[in-house]
Parts: C-alpha cells; sequence; structure tokens
C-alpha cells in the first residue's frame, strides 16, 4: 500500500482523498434526504387515509339522519361504493358497543376484526399499520366517540350514550403503490443527480487540482533550485582552509542551515573562529549569517583583532538585516606564539576550555547581546584573555545543541555534555559527542541546527611555533626583482592610536607589492610586534609584569584600555622601504614612539635568561629570530627590523 501511494503522482494523491471525502458527504446526505422525502411522502398518505376515513363516517351520519341506515341493504351498498374509490383496498365499518347494546349486533361485516379494531374502540385514538405484503398499503383505523357537534350533528339526539362515548370506527386500507413508485422515482433521480455531480466534481476538482499542482511543482522546483544554489553558495562560502587542529560538526535541520561554524588563520599565526546562530532555521536563517563569513575570512587574512571583527560584524547586521532580526555569535583567537586564546561571546552557550583530562580549566559565558541589536556606538567589543600553560581543547556549540530533544521531549543538556567530555578521551572527544547526540535523539530529528566545535591546542613555546608557520609558504629563488623602491611613512598622534588599528592596513599594502606578497605573514608579525611594544610600553607605560597575576591577562587589556582611552599626548611613526642586502630583495621595517625609552641593553640581557613560561618578553625573540636584523637606537624608543625576501 505504501508503494502504491508512493509511487502516485502528486495530482492522483490530492484527487484520490478528494473524491473519498466527497462521497463520505454525499451519500449520508443522499440517506438523510431521502429518508425526510419518505417521511413527508407517508405522513402525507397517513392525513389523506384519515380524511377519508372521516368523509365515509360523515356519509354513515347522512344515512342516520334519512333513516336508511336502519336498512342493511343500503348500508353494504355503501360499503361497498367506499372499498371501491381509487386507491382504497378495503373498507369496513366497525360497530361500537354503545350501538350495538342500542341498535342489535349489525351485520357480520359491522364488528371487530382484529386487535387494530378492538384497540381503536378500547384507546379512542387512531391506529394505523403499514402492510407490505403483496402490495404496500396502509391501514387506518379511526374510532368516532358521540359529541354534541359532531361536524354539525348532535350525536346524541340518536344515541342514548354519555357524550365522549365511542360509537364505532371506520377501518381504511389504501394502497401506497403511488408513493413507493414515487420514492423510487426520487431515489432514482437522487443516484443519477450524484452520479452527475460526483463527475462533475471530478473533472472540476481535478482541473483545478492540475492547476494547483502545476504551481506547486513550479514552486518546488524553484525552492530546489533556491536550495541548490544556496546549498553550493553556502558550502563555497563556508568552506574552511585546513586546519587540522580545527574538528567540527554541524547538523542542520532543513537543508541550509542557521548556523556557521568557520576558521581562518591570520597572519600572525592566530586561529580565528567563528559560531554564528542566526534566528529561526532553514533559508531565512541562512541568508542572516552568510554575509558574515566573507567579512570573517576577509578580517582575519588582514590580521584585525577579535574586537575589530566584532565590531565589524555587528556593523555589518545592523546595516543588512531587518531590526527583529539578530545573530547570536562567539569568536575565538588561540595565538600559539603567545599561548593567549581571546573571546567575544555574544548569546553563545559557554564555551569551555578543557585539559587533558577532561577537567574544564575556564568557561567563557555570553557577556554581550548577539549581533545587530547594539548600534556601534553603543557595541562592546570588548574581549576575554587568557593564557594556557598545557595542551587543552576550546569546545564551543550553539544552543541547538543542549536543546537537542528526545521524542519525549527530554533536553540533552550542559550536565550531559559536560559528562561525555569529560569521560572520553582527549584525541576522541568530538566523535563521542557527536555518538552521545545522535544516541539521545534516537533517529528523531532535531527542532534547531546543531553546530560543534573543539580546537585542540598544543603547549609549545613562541620560537618553535613562530618562525617555522612564518616562513612556510616561502619558496627560495622564487621571488620577484622589481628593480625599483618604494618607501610607505605614517605618523599617528594620540587621537589616531585610539581607533585606528593600523597593523593590518599598513601590511594589507605591502602584501600587494609583488616581492613582498609570500612574505605577509613574517611582514606582520615583525610590525605586529614592534608596533605594539612602542604604544604598550613607550606610550602608555604598561608593565608587562601584571600578566603574571591570577587572570593577568584580563587585567592587562582592561589597564591597556583606559590608559589609550586616557591618552592625550604621544605619536608613533612607521616608516616601512625596500632595500638590498646580499644582492637579495629585503624590507626595512622602522617604528619609533614618542615615550622615554627604556634600557634596550639591559632587556636583551634579561629576555634571553627569562625562561619559557614566563608570559611576556619573548615576541622581541620571535622578530629576531625571523628578521635578519634588529637595532634598537636612541633611548630605545626607535627599532629597526630587516627581513630578507627569500
Amino acid at each position: 500500500m505504501k508503494v502504491w501511494w508512493h509511487n502516485l503522482t502528486l495530482h492522483d494523491k490530492l484527487q484520490i482523498p478528494i473524491q473519498f471525502v466527497l462521497l463520505l458527504v454525499l451519500i449520508p446526505a443522499q440517506v438523510w434526504v431521502m429518508r425526510e422525502f419518505e417521511r413527508d411522502l407517508f405522513e402525507n398518505a397517513e392525513r389523506r387515509a384519515v380524511g377519508s376515513a372521516t368523509q365515509s363516517f360523515l356519509g354513515l351520519n347522512a344515512m342516520m339522519l334519512n333513516g336508511s341506515i336502519r336498512q342493511p341493504q343500503a348500508r353494504m351498498t355503501y360499503f361497498k361504493k367506499m372499498a371501491g374509490q381509487d386507491g382504497v383496498v378495503e373498507f369496513h365499518l366497525v360497530r361500537g358497543k354503545p350501538v350495538q347494546d342500542q341498535y342489535g349486533a349489525g351485520l357480520p361485516e359491522e364488528q371487530a376484526r382484529d386487535e387494530l379494531d378492538r384497540n381503536a374502540l378500547a384507546s379512542n385514538r387512531v391506529q394505523m399499520q403499514r402492510l407490505t405484503q403483496d402490495k404496500p398499503a396502509l391501514r387506518v383505523v379511526v374510532p368516532f366517540a358521540a359529541r354534541t357537534d359532531f361536524h354539525g350533528t348532535d350525536c346524541l339526539q340518536c344515541h342514548h350514550v354519555p357524550e365522549g362515548a365511542v360509537n364505532g370506527a371506520v377501518s381504511l386500507t389504501i394502497s401506497l403503490d403511488q408513493e413507493y413508485a414515487e420514492l423510487e422515482r426520487m431515489r432514482t433521480r437522487l443516484n443519477v443527480g450524484q452520479m452527475a455531480l460526483q463527475m462533475a466534481l471530478f473533472f472540476l476538482i481535478g482541473t483545478l487540482v492540475r492547476r494547483t499542482v502545476a504551481e506547486l511543482e513550479k514552486y518546488h522546483e524553484r525552492a530546489e533550485e533556491d536550495q541548490r544554489v544556496g546549498g553550493f553558495i553556502m558550502a563555497r562560502i563556508t568552506e574552511m582552509p585546513e586546519l587540522p587542529d580545527v574538528q567540527r560538526y554541524m547538523r542542520p535541520v532543513e537543508h541550509l542551515s542557521g548556523d556557521i561554524l568557520i576558521a581562518a588563520e591570520g597572519p600572525d599565526g592566530a586561529v580565528h573562529v567563528l559560531l554564528a546562530d542566526a534566528t529561526g532555521h532553514g533559508l531565512s536563517a541562512a541568508v542572516n549569517v552568510l554575509p558574515l563569513c566573507q567579512t570573517f575570512y576577509d578580517l582575519t587574512e588582514k590580521g584585525f583583532s577579535l574586537g575589530e571583527i566584532a565590531n565589524e560584524l555587528n556593523r555589518l547586521v545592523n546595516k543588512l538585516m531587518p531590526a527583529d532580526r539578530f545573530v547570536s555569535a562567539a569568536l575565538a583567537s588561540i595565538h600559539h606564539p603567545s599561548r593567549i586564546i581571546e573571546i567575544w561571546n555574544g548569546g553563545i552557550p559557554p564555551l569551555v576550555l578543557l585539559d587533558r583530562t577532561g577537567h574544564v580549566i575556564r568557561r567563557w559565558t555570553s557577556d554581550n547581546l548577539p549581533l545587530g541589536i547594539l548600534s556601534d556606538e553603543n557595541f562592546s567589543a570588548k574581549t576575554e584573555a587568557f593564557q594556557y600553560r598545557e595542551d587543552c581543547q576550546l569546545c564551543l556549540f550553539s544552543d541547538g545543541l543542549v536543546e537537542a530533544a528526545t521524542p519525549h521531549g527530554i533536553a540533552f543538556g550542559e550536565t550531559r555534555l559536560f559528562e561525555l567530555l569529560g569521560e572520553a578521551a582527549y584525541e576522541n572527544r568530538l566523535h563521542a559527542l557527536v555518538a552521545g547526540v545522535e544516541k539521545h535523539l534516537q533517529g528523531a530529528s532535531a527542532h534547531d541546527d546543531i553546530s560543534l566545535a573543539i580546537i585542540n591546542i598544543a603547549h609549545k613555546s613562541e620560537l618553535e611555533s613562530g618562525p617555522e608557520k612564518l616562513t612556510r609558504q616561502i619558496v627560495p629563488g622564487n621571488h620577484a626583482q622589481t628593480g625599483s623602491a618604494w618607501r610607505i611613512a605614517i605618523s599617528l598622534g594620540a587621537a589616531e592610536l585610539k581607533y585606528l588599528d593600523v597593523v593590518p592596513l599598513v601590511t594589507q599594502i605591502i602584501a600587494k607589492i609583488n616581492v613582498t606578497r609570500e612574505h605577509h605573514s613574517a611582514l606582520f608579525m615583525i610590525l605586529s610586534e614592534l608596533f605594539n611594544n612602542a604604544l604598550d610600553h613607550g606610550l602608555l607605560q604598561l608593565d608587562s609584569a601584571l600578566k603574571l597575576e591570577p587572570d593577568g591577562f584580563d587585567q592587562y587589556l582592561e589597564s591597556r584600555d583606559a590608559r589609550l582611552r586616557a591618552l592625550q599626548n604621544g605619536k608613533i611613526d612607521i616608516e616601512i622601504a625596500t632595500l638590498e642586502i646580499a644582492d637579495k630583495p629585503a624590507v626595512q621595517i622602522r617604528v619609533a614612539d614618542s615615550g622615554g625609552g627604556f634600557d634596550h641593553a639591559a632587556f636583551g640581557n634579561a629576555a634571553a635568561d627569562r625562561p619559557l613560561e614566563v608570559p611576556y618578553g619573548r615576541g622581541i625573540a620571535l622578530v629576531k629570530s625571523v628578521a635578519c636584523k634588529l637595532e634598537y637606537s636612541g633611548r630605545g624608543n626607535e627599532v629597526v627590523a630587516s627581513y630578507i625576501c627569500a
């Protein structure tokens, strides 16, 4: 049956139930109409029979008044005439006891013949009986009681009985052939009418169904094409670069997901992750999150900070989306060279950091509103930073995971999630979690999109992770000799330093030049370290020892933001120029600040002896490992780094 139904066309799947419903409605309707018609038909026959009996009794009353009723032969003649009327099958008079007592028993034909006659005399009520033997007929026995005014005649003048005494009854049987013939004609007309109506409705509804199905098929084809194109575009846009440490699992409710979970690597080696969850699911939700992907990739590739990315994504949602649409999102940055994890969470369930044993090291709850709710002026892009000191894993997931419910409505929940994470082996946590979710759903569909990512974070020093990553794209001998010299210089005052993320902007210009294109990551790292040192220590006078305190990085960032907002004077000069070193193209980066400087000779000796576990002071060592030359001058507020593009 299922196979037969599955193989039917959409037209037949609509037409068959409609016709079945029509039959269920029309057949009972026809039965009801026939019953009502039959009831009216027999009521008319009963009235006709009672009327005929009354008329016959009035005839007997006239015979009584003229005296002819005393003659038995006259009464017999009258009975025969009444029985011979059209439609009358049988007629007889029943003489009651009062008449028998006064005038005698009368003729044999005037006696009660059966129970129906006796009941009429005893009850003074009309008795009726439908007869179905041979031919259909209706028998009516009408009793007549003595009254002072019976159709203008005083019965008590001749009958010495109390008023109301039953003097007799008239039994009349009429044929129902005519009524049954009419009933059959009506039934035939209704059957023909129903068949005609059913056929007319079949063709009419069939035409309407065909037109509707044609429209539905067109809509379905358009929807499938939209889904195909949308799915293709979404797959291309959300396609992640190869990042072995990033594991992800996604289970959309519909073909298109309202969640995106993507990651990319910045020029400084930091891995950025974006989890976004738009309101709703399907195509309308996917439209809300797709524009975020390219912006995230572009800003990450250019080296913008996590806060700047959050700001730009919020601005994008505000600009493109309707007022009632917003996007919950979480941004994560894992900077392996400095072992820093930075998080911005706006409306996503807590991000958790676990060690190898499954113990939760840190949780980042949502302290911000989702993207698109606040304007630029009210939006906070403040991030939370944490330095990890061991191998760990960052786990982030959408609310569709914890809200995934069994067929009985039991939610998966955070408690079950953390239990599975804690029990699973370090290398197998994503697989264990996915298996747990599938088992929990028991084959049912989740009511919301599910997104889950686990990022493996290996603990290693800056020098272990830095130079190899920064030079992996360099192909010896594959540099372009342009034969031209170029120079970029920019000077930033206190006002510009408060809002301008200058490093990505400058390195993007350098990346367009042929000779430096393949060295974007290394040049970004060098400029970023020199510029941040000039700003943080030269102008803002921040003490890196603050990072040694519990939650030191958060305190360091808060102090940095406060001092930057309060900065009134000071400037940083950046100069980048091309040169040749040992007949090879090279780039020289000079950064100078207006701060008080520092004892760079003493700093160099202290940095060399500083343990790797100390969470600061290793950036310059990383620059030295990449650049061919690094020199401080003046009072330590000017530094020049040279990098060979070969």
